[in-house]
């Protein structure tokens, strides 16, 4: 490199400088210039490219699931649907046709109307919800303690387009569990109650809340589901708006208004039900049942054995004889059907929960059936004959000799099983016969179950299945192919070759499934 070189004068001090040299430091300093500005433009990229990162990451955690999916909303066909097309396995339910809820595994995300305008947003972890008797949408989060037994439930309401904290219950030692007006598959909570799980706590305290804000104690008294008295883990069932049975120390039945916080009936019962056909109570004292209403006023006197609730009738025993009743309490028959106790004790009538009866019953359009002796208590002890009487409303019958029976409303079916013949008769819903079919050929330990799927009637022996034209009963070699119409404008198609469900709507394909009959489809 050339160096600078310097002239002295005798009176100033003066610099020289080479033009070369002139030229190359220029040179210099622009390469270290533009150096600088390039890693300074690239210190800037990176800084942005750091912030947008950051921002995706936050976005991502904090933003909907439903938002990183595809809403496809399609208002056609007449009716608008909405569906998403998301990654996370989201939920969209409508609930109760008021609410389109769109959920996770673990949180409710967004509720909206039917008309999908959004009502409440964010991403709170919740175990479920539902629509109460006061018709408020709440939310609800359940969380178990394992050293005491006990729960704490948070329980949450939407009030316009917020969500309103109502109530938190927990008492150590206390499990909640809920209590239902209404059957399972159509129940509406009206409240909770708290039991104690302290095997030493004799106080017999239960813990009330409703959701109408009422909350008080009731001691020495414990509330029955309807049912029956179940584990204290399980809900409880009321058939009425606000009365529910209960149980005092000297295990006697009663009737609590649980709305209003009152007793209705004092414990003077043997043992008290919920008549489901209306809001009076099967009653039973000295061992004789009869029908109660909430003022203690006799609907039926204590004439009978016991009470059974049917769907709109009533099935009645008296001295080993059964006899069928209206909604009206007017006998349809007389007491000429029997039932049979094989280990010659009195009988013992239950009135739920599975517990084993000798008879059922159904009502079918204007006729009953009537099934005594319904199966054997053990294999050891056969009762001597199996029934099955079809009863019209003037109470004339004819007897079909039947060991076990199955109705399937929804498929129109009903069918019988003489186990002496080994054969099943098929009926629809007005009894009039539609086939038979005899498996005294095969070979099989047990009694073969049925099951509908999509037109075809299949029979299983174990891990082997037989297949028959639902309609016809005619023998087929597997699954047929099945196509079923909804509403003129939705049809639903099983290809069994390919194990495809599909549905269509006018035509177009709207979802395509894979099908397996032993799960169903997916």
């Amino acid at each position: 490199m050339a160096k600078k070189r310097k002239k002295i004068d005798e009176t100033n001090e003066v610099e020289v400088v080479n033009p070369e040299d002139l030229l190359i430091e220029n040179e210099k300093k622009e390469k270290k210039k533009r150096f600088f500005d390039e890693f300074k433009a690239f210190l800037i990229l990176a800084l942005i490219i750091a912030i947008m990162v950051v921002i995706g990451v936050l976005w991502y955690k904090h933003t909907p699931k439903e938002e990183k999916g595809k809403p496809n909303v399609n208002d056609q066909m007449g009716y608008k649907y909405v569906s998403y097309e998301v990654e996370d396995g989201n939920h969209l339910n409508v609930l109760n046709d008021e609410y389109v809820i769109l959920s996770d595994d673990t949180s409710v995300l967004k509720v909206m109307d039917l008309d999908l305008n959004v009502l409440y947003e964010n991403e709170v972890a919740f175990n479920g919800y539902y629509i109460a008797k006061d018709g408020k949408l709440y939310f609800y989060k359940e969380e178990e303690n394992d050293e005491d037994d006990s729960n704490t439930i948070s329980i949450y309401r939407l009030e316009g387009n917020e969500l309103e904290d109502v109530k938190t219950l927990h008492k150590d030692n206390v499990y909640y569990r809920t209590i239902y007006q209404g059957e399972f598959g159509h129940e509406i909570v009206i409240g909770y109650s708290g039991v104690s799980t302290n095997p030493d706590d004799k106080s017999d305290k239960e813990y009330i809340y409703i959701l109408n804000g009422k909350e008080y104690e009731l001691e020495g008294i414990s509330l029955v589901s309807s049912d029956a008295m179940l584990a204290v883990t399980d809900p409880l069932y009321i058939n009425n708006d606000k009365y529910m049975v209960y149980l005092d120390q000297d295990k006697k039945y009663g009737i609590y208004n649980i709305v209003d916080n009152t007793k209705i009936v004092d414990a003077n019962y043997d043992r008290l039900y919920v008549d489901k056909n209306s809001k009076n109570f099967i009653a039973i004292k000295n061992n004789k049942a009869g029908i109660i209403n909430s003022s203690l006023k006799k609907i039926v006197d204590y004439n009978y054995d016991f009470i059974d609730v049917n769907d709109g009738f009533y099935v009645v025993g008296k001295n080993n004889k059964l006899a069928l009743m209206d909604s009206n309490y007017k006998l349809i028959t007389n007491f000429e059907f029997d039932y049979q106790d094989v280990l010659n004790t009195d009988y013992i009538y239950n009135e739920c929960c599975g517990v084993y009866n000798t008879f059922a019953a159904y009502k079918t359009n204007d006729k009953y059936l009537l099934v005594t002796n319904v199966d054997d208590l053990t294999s050891e002890e056969e009762y001597s004959k199996h029934e099955a009487y079809l009863i019209d409303q003037t109470g004339k019958y004819e007897v079909l000799k039947e060991h076990d029976y199955d109705i399937l409303p929804d498929d129109n079916l009903i069918w019988l099983y003489d186990k002496d013949k080994m054969e099943y008769t098929f009926y629809d819903l007005g009894f009039n016969e539609l086939y038979k079919l005899d498996f005294k050929n095969y070979d099989y330990d047990n009694e073969p179950t049925f099951k509908i799927s999509y037109g075809t009637l299949v029979s299983s022996f174990l891990e082997s299945n037989l297949y028959y034209d639902l309609k016809t009963g005619e023998s087929i070699e597997k699954m047929k192919d099945y196509e079923e119409k909804f509403l003129d404008d939705v049809t639903f198609k099983l290809d069994s070759s390919n194990k495809k469900v599909r549905v269509m709507i006018k035509d177009k394909e709207i979802f395509t499934g894979n099908y397996d009959f032993n799960e169903e489809y997916k």
